[in-house]
């Protein structure tokens, strides 16, 4: 089975490979292909952006997608570049080529060094990235509540009794957290009156 729906994934999952980018999570314990598991993780991000509506978690999630799509992208070019020190491979050459690496007047050992450099240079913008990801976590974390107490007190507000926190998905997690915000809104309007 394939977590391929924030029906089905449990939010703990959702959330744990949202901080360490380990898509093969997704398969629970199955040796998918990376395709299946890129695709299955867009289309669970996509609902999830079409659902939550907090902003600093968009900007997260965003952040997030872009360090991962960039070092996906780095990694790609790094084995082909390394593959094609060895042997030409036409596949290898038309993928470089995907990614705006095209041979000018150079041979083609000073063509493979020159992008292994350029290649490199992208991890100046995960660097860049991942600060700014540290500084928006970094403003969650001043009051960090683990994700336990998260559910339980919004359970609590909410009245939906116990929640088996391991086990709530990411659909009912966020329809949860979206029940217990209106309550909390409710119960600060009554008392404004």
């Amino acid at each position: 089975m394939i977590y391929d729906s924030i029906d089905v994934i449990p939010a703990k999952l959702f959330f744990r490979i949202l901080e360490t980018g380990e898509t093969r999570l997704l398969g629970n314990g199955e040796n998918l292909e990376e395709v299946k598991l890129s695709e299955a993780w867009g289309k669970i991000l996509h609902e999830y952006e079409l659902v939550d509506t907090d902003q600093n978690s968009k900007k997260i999630l965003e952040l997030s997608t872009q360090i991962e799509s960039i070092r996906s992208k780095r990694m790609s070019i790094k084995y082909a570049v390394l593959a094609l020190k060895y042997s030409k491979d036409q596949e290898l050459i038309e993928l470089l080529k995907s990614y705006r690496y095209k041979q000018s007047n150079e041979d083609f050992t000073a063509f493979l060094n020159r992008v292994e450099r350029e290649n490199s240079n992208e991890l100046v913008k995960i660097s860049k990235y991942e600060s700014q990801l540290d500084k928006l976590k970094g403003d969650d974390l001043q009051e960090q509540t683990s994700f336990d107490e998260v559910v339980i007190s919004y359970s609590v507000i909410a009245g939906t009794g116990f929640i088996d926190t391991n086990k709530i998905t990411l659909s009912q997690y966020l329809a949860l957290i979206k029940v217990g915000t209106q309550k909390i809104q409710a119960l600060e309007e009554d008392v404004e009156r």
